[in-house]
């Protein structure tokens, strides 16, 4: 930006020089001054800034652990209950393959039984139609 200074016969007029050099020395003294209290300013916010986080991160970074803490015991008892699980069907197993078993020996017993039973019942009917015909006889005599 150009300025244009007082001239004289002799040259620039040294008073219109030093005035503006004093201007532009003020508005950089201002703006100086203006800059170091922003300085200040974003300094003094980065360091609350800086507390926040730090605070944050103690707050949360306990969380963060106790949570993982708890993660951690759920899956023990996750596991825990999955291998209970699995012993109880072990069990189950076995316990219904002992049932099964003796369904098997009772439905042979059973069908032993029936078979003699039948072999009883027809051997009653043989000996019943034997005293019936005997009776027959006798009566015909």
């Amino acid at each position: 930006m150009p300025k244009n200074f007082k001239r004289s016969i002799r040259g620039y007029d040294a008073e219109s020089i030093q005035q503006e050099i004093n201007t532009i020395n003020q508005m950089y003294d201002n703006k100086i001054q203006e800059l170091k209290k922003e300085i200040f300013a974003q300094t003094h916010q980065r360091q609350l800034l800086r507390n926040e986080y730090n605070k944050l991160k103690q707050e949360f970074g306990d969380r963060v652990e106790l949570q993982e803490q708890i993660k951690d015991k759920l899956y023990e008892k996750y596991l825990e209950i999955l291998e209970q699980q699995l012993i109880t069907k072990r069990k189950t197993d076995h316990s219904i393959a002992e049932l099964e078993n003796q369904v098997k020996l009772r439905q042979e017993e059973l069908s032993k039984y029936k078979g003699y039973s039948n072999k009883v019942k027809s051997d009653i009917l043989r000996v019943r139609d034997s005293f019936k015909s005997i009776l027959e006889e006798g009566d015909e005599i």
